[in-house]
């Protein structure tokens, strides 16, 4: 049985304390987790499949407090310092920004400056693929509005650097 990033981000919500289900469900529906789906249909069958993994505990099976296990901190550990490559900062950005969310607690400085430094040596690298292109005669024959949706995802990979410099110095100002 695979598990997914949704099933990752029951366990790091988890982190703070014993949630019920349906607790999870509305931090889902409330929050900027909207992005995976807050339905009953993804959740509640998520949070089987984590206690049939070993992963979480339930009071009862009919539902109560779900909490997590020592095997989902150890889980949830391995997935937040998994090295990762510079397509998935190009396709999966918020997965890094969620995986960076959960490691207050769980991860090492040392792990946490080896993640930013990753994702700022991704990020330069896409970006100067990315520059790269803007200045080939393709990205001139771009119709103005693809032509602005180029320039507004080399912004905000601009942005994104600029983030990882200050998220790094708060980590060095917090240890």
């Amino acid at each position: 049985m695979r598990t997914t990033a949704l099933d990752f981000s029951i366990l790091g919500l988890l982190l703070s304390g014993p949630k019920t289900a349906y607790a999870i469900r509305m931090i889902f529906k409330s929050t900027a987790m909207g992005n995976y789906s807050s339905s009953p249909g993804s959740i509640y069958p998520a949070v089987r499949k984590l206690r049939k993994l070993g992963l979480v505990t339930q009071e009862t099976e009919e539902g109560g407090l779900l909490d997590i296990t020592d095997e989902g901190r150890h889980q949830l550990k391995a997935w937040l310092i998994k090295p990762f490559n510079t397509e998935v900062v190009a396709k999966e950005t918020h997965i890094l920004i969620l995986k960076f969310a959960f490691m207050d607690h769980l991860v090492s400085h040392q792990d946490k400056v080896q993640f930013l430094e990753l994702f700022e040596q991704h990020t330069k690298s896409y970006l100067k693929s990315l520059e790269a292109y803007a200045a080939s005669e393709a990205a001139a024959q771009l119709p103005l509005h693809g032509r602005l949706s180029f320039e507004y995802g080399l912004a905000s990979l601009k942005t994104q650097l600029s983030w990882i410099k200050t998220a790094y110095k708060a980590i060095e100002a917090n240890s």
